[in-house]
């Protein structure tokens, strides 16, 4: 959460620049981009990492594309020499992070499933597996876990993966619990706010970008984070999300240039 707060107030800046009152809200959003992005990274979740990539072709699209080439490759000199100062510099931890990541990988390659790495690739396993069982209705509550405490007995899966009562995968676990039509309807929940955006994008001015740019932003996000757990399995998370999904569409909406194509 804290680096879709981060990475949509960055998205903001632009937004800032064009407004009458610049410079309260640059500083607002430069903290809110700050705190967020700290916050992700002393907190030590990889999960949101991986999304960093998509992101970062999400804002060349909107906004870097049309740089002369020399600034293109200035901006990308930075980010490189920045990204190896986190990783290099122990009071992150992000190095040991991955490197903790690889060797729980490597483990599970070899039959042990140890720390979240190991454990969520056992999760998904065992998923797929009771997926392959119950493909069109899934399972309630009750149900998967007994079926998890089934594997358990049967010696298929540890205790430590067998206690967990969601998958720690929004697609799999909407499908695990609900079944064909909970997996496709958590596609769309990606899907639907990331095109409505997407298609606004080829004709928007520079005052719109900022705005489809943070409703690009958020569904990537969610996404990326619902591959290692299950955001959605909470009401509160799930209701953050589209809190936050409704409050970009409307103000977009709001706006004259949104309101006259809408």
């Amino acid at each position: 959460m804290s680096l879709a707060a981060g990475l949509v107030c960055l998205a903001g800046l632009a937004w800032a620049w064009q407004s009458t009152n610049r410079r309260a809200w640059l500083l607002l959003l430069c903290l809110g981009a700050l705190g967020g992005l700290s916050a992700s990274l002393l907190s030590g979740t990889r999960g949101g990492w991986l999304a960093l990539p998509l992101v970062g072709l999400i804002f060349y699209r909107v906004y870097l594309h049309h740089w002369p080439l020399l600034w293109r490759g200035g901006l990308l000199a930075i980010i490189v020499i920045l990204l190896f100062g986190v990783y290099s510099f122990p009071q992150t931890s992000v190095q040991d992070r991955v490197h903790k990541a690889v060797e729980q990988g490597r483990d599970y390659w070899h039959g042990e499933a140890n720390g979240s790495v190991g454990i969520r690739l056992e999760l998904y396993r065992t998923g797929i597996q009771l997926i392959a069982d119950k493909p069109w209705l899934g399972y309630s509550l009750d149900g998967y876990q007994s079926a998890m405490q089934a594997l358990y007995d049967d010696g298929e899966v540890q205790g430590v993966v067998a206690q967990n009562w969601h998958a720690h995968n929004d697609i799999l676990n909407a499908w695990l619990r609900y079944g064909v039509v909970g997996m496709l309807a958590t596609l769309l929940f990606y899907g639907v706010p990331f095109g409505y955006f997407a298609s606004k994008l080829f004709h928007a001015d520079s005052s719109m970008r900022p705005i489809i740019l943070a409703g690009m932003l958020l569904p990537v996000l969610f996404f990326y984070f619902g591959l290692t757990y299950s955001f959605f399995a909470y009401p509160v998370a799930l209701g953050a999300y589209w809190l936050w999904i409704l409050l970009i569409v409307a103000t977009y909406l709001s706006s004259p240039v949104g309101g006259q194509k809408n």
